[in-house]
């Protein structure tokens, strides 16, 4: 099966928190795959927790700082198709705003071994 992209959701939260969520598109079947983007301004802090209400497992595929933000990308693989709200917590080391959250929704990803390689360069 390729790999065939379902859709997108985002969400932006403009004051100071350390937890976030937000929900998940209604079109889901199991198996499928989340991946999970999250930028926040200052640099000083990074997702101790991603979870959702169905018990997937979510795994940290990079973490990178630049000048004065931090940007995280995590992915699910093999989802429940019960998932409807993605929740983050954040180690908040000073106040932390302007965070940003963007869910991508994909079908045919293998549910093993899915990430083989990682990169980052600001």
């Amino acid at each position: 099966m390729p790999i065939a992209y379902i859709n997108s959701t985002g969400r932006t939260n403009n004051s100071t928190v350390s937890t976030m969520s937000m929900a998940t598109h209604s079109s889901r079947e199991g198996g499928e795959t989340f991946i999970v983007g999250v930028h926040g301004e200052p640099s000083t802090w990074a997702v101790s927790t991603m979870t959702d209400n169905a018990g997937n497992t979510y795994l940290r595929a990079i973490a990178s700082t630049g000048q004065n933000f931090h940007v995280e990308l995590w992915y699910a693989t093999n989802i429940s198709s019960a998932s409807t709200r993605i929740s983050i917590t954040k180690n908040v080391s000073t106040s932390s705003s302007n965070t940003r959250l963007g869910l991508g929704h994909f079908r045919g990803i293998s549910t093993a071994n899915a990430l083989d390689v990682t990169g980052s360069s600001f």
